[in-house]
């Protein structure tokens, strides 16, 4: 019988200071270092025409409604599935098999 190892990423409170800083440092308003940067991003996000794929989570506190946005802004959307799978933020962990087929039929279909 095999044994389930759990492993706990944080063992106490003073290992999380790293994790608990990072959101802090998106430079979400223009006085912010690398601000710019998100608007380059954006610029050319905005005109992306090849086909753009967008999965995202049912269940994310963080990023929830997000692909309504990316569906918005960015053109190669457009005609594209947008895929909503259960999971939390972490999507990539909690629906490993599911996003690895997702890519895949895509990847088949826009090459």
């Amino acid at each position: 019988m095999r044994k389930e190892v759990i492993i706990i990423p944080f063992q106490n409170i003073k290992e999380k200071i790293e994790v608990r800083l990072l959101p802090g440092l998106i430079p979400l308003d223009n006085n912010k270092p690398g601000a710019g940067l998100i608007d380059i991003t954006w610029d050319k996000m905005e005109k992306w025409d090849k086909p753009f794929l967008t999965v995202f989570s049912n269940n994310d506190s963080i990023t929830h409604g997000g692909q309504l946005v990316l569906q918005q802004k960015i053109p190669g959307t457009n005609n594209q599935p947008c895929r909503i799978l259960p999971g939390k933020h972490f999507l990539q962990e909690d629906a490993p098999l599911e996003i690895g087929k997702i890519i895949n039929d895509f990847v088949k279909h826009n090459s």
